[in-house]
């Protein structure tokens, strides 16, 4: 919540006003705004006292037009309210103070007034490229009693548009009431995302006043989407639709782009603590998702699929145990590049689903750790089967000044020789690259093994090529060269 005082006093909402310039004889005066769009205050009005440390109130008289009187308080700072639930529109302790009220020989203060249950949006800056918010909002509630690990359930609300880039969300009785926790993010101008705003409904005695919340735009983050053929087939059509959906919000906001020269490019996701999940291809029910969590977006800024058709894949049984699969790479025949594939789980067990032919695959647990397989699928059947199992991830970290906007560290890994299947191979892409930060740090999660790493600037490869094992669990900060 922010300073409502400094920027709505521009955004000049369509009143409901007269005009009564009559001078109060006593007490403290306010003229009384609200929108075309919420028609006259409901109720009758009084003002309550934020100064005197009792919340003492007093009655609000009508004395013509907007204007309105109350007879015995002494000027200061006074929030305004009804006794059907109007309240002022003020962004709350660490925003605009309550308005000081004073008596006639003074001009009225002007106190905008808004609907009960009800949370009413502007962008923080109208000067910035996104202004203005939109009416395309979302909303999810839950009670507090529930503790943090109760989910949130979608809000029933009604989305107004009050006019000069005001939008007002009312809620009903029973989601916005004492002892819940309300959250919403909207749609601004230029199709970002808001941020995520969230407010908890506290106060014992007026808990169902309105709220002003001042939004900027979500911070956004970049994400290139590659798309790895196997060996063999033909490279992956210009044209393929990629989307991507921003998940753990109460908005559905879904980003498509097409693929050109073999990658989709998305310049400006929101980033919202929350993971993202991207498919690809036609838009189907069925249509198989890859899960990208904000820390793994973070670090990479990349994701390497490779795309199978449903219908024709082989099926690889999967080795697991009480641990679920997490991810399958797989690197096909002659291939130099590790692409993601599809998890199917089954009744058996969970399923790869890949091209026929001898590949690697490196297959993730959601507890960390690592199978390396090497299979030969053909139709139904799964010929040449090696695996290592249960090996911990490694972590790396560092920095590589230097290689300018845009720079990674690409890690090559050495794959072992498999005598009677494969000579020994390289092969990097999904996973093992890791995306510089504008002062040139990295950071890194890795299946344990051989690596030859480098780092590259958006021209090519910058500096040498260093040589490094990682065993199970290892850590290690390795600070890079560009020269």
């Amino acid at each position: 919540m922010r300073c409502f005082a400094l920027v709505l006093l521009g955004l000049a909402l369509p009143l409901v006003a007269g005009c009564g310039d009559d001078p109060m004889p006593a007490g403290v005066q306010v003229r009384i705004l609200t929108s075309t769009a919420d028609g006259p205050v409901q109720g009758s009005l009084v003002l309550m006292s934020v100064d005197d440390g009792a919340g003492a109130t007093y009655p609000l008289e009508s004395v013509g037009g907007d204007l309105y009187r109350a007879v015995g308080a002494q000027p200061g700072r006074f929030r305004v309210l009804s006794d059907q639930g109007w309240g002022m529109l003020w962004t709350g302790r660490q925003g605009s103070a309550a308005p000081l009220l004073r008596g006639g020989e003074y001009p009225a203060a002007l106190v905008r007034m808004g609907k009960p249950r009800s949370l009413y949006v502007a962008i923080a800056d109208p000067s910035l490229p996104s202004a203005p918010v939109t009416a395309r909002w979302a909303a999810e509630w839950k009670p507090l009693a529930g503790g943090d690990a109760a989910p949130f359930r979608p809000a029933d609300i009604e989305i107004v548009d009050q006019g000069e880039g005001i939008v007002s969300l009312h809620f009903n009785a029973a989601q916005w009431t004492r002892g819940t926790a309300l959250r919403a993010a909207g749609f601004l101008g230029d199709g970002s995302v808001s941020e995520l705003l969230s407010y908890t409904v506290r106060d014992a005695d007026h808990h169902e006043l309105p709220r002003m919340a001042l939004v900027f735009p979500a911070p956004q983050a970049r994400l290139a989407v590659h798309l790895v053929p196997p060996t063999g087939t033909a490279p992956v059509a210009d044209g393929v639709p990629v989307r991507v959906d921003v998940g753990g919000i109460p908005l559905r906001a879904v980003f498509e782009e097409r693929s050109y020269g073999g990658s989709a490019h998305f310049e400006m996701l929101p980033t919202l603590g929350q993971g993202l999940r991207i498919s690809v291809g036609p838009q189907r029910p069925d249509a198989h998702g890859y899960l990208l969590d904000q820390e793994v977006w973070r670090r990479r800024q990349a994701l390497f699929v490779t795309p199978i058709e449903a219908a024709t894949a082989t099926r690889v049984p999967l080795p697991v145990g009480e641990v679920p699969v997490h991810e399958v790479r797989a690197r096909h025949g002659t291939g130099a590049v590790f692409g993601r594939v599809p998890v199917v789980a089954a009744p058996t067990g969970a399923f790869a689903l890949t091209v026929p032919g001898t590949q690697d695959l490196l297959v993730g647990y959601a507890d960390g750790t690592w199978s390396h397989l090497v299979v030969t699928p053909a139709g139904d059947t799964v010929s040449g089967r090696r695996e290592r199992l249960g090996e911990r991830r490694c972590r790396i970290r560092g920095n590589a000044r230097g290689a300018g906007p845009g720079g990674t560290v690409r890690f090559t890994r050495v794959l072992p020789v498999v005598a009677d299947l494969l000579p020994e191979r390289r092969a990097e892409g999904e996973g093992f690259r890791a995306a510089l930060t504008p002062d040139g740090a990295y950071e890194i999660e890795l299946p344990p093994g051989r690596y030859e790493i480098q780092v590259w600037s958006a021209g090519g490869p910058r500096g040498r090529i260093l040589k490094q094992d990682f065993g199970p669990g290892a850590e290690a900060r390795l600070q890079l060269s560009t020269r």
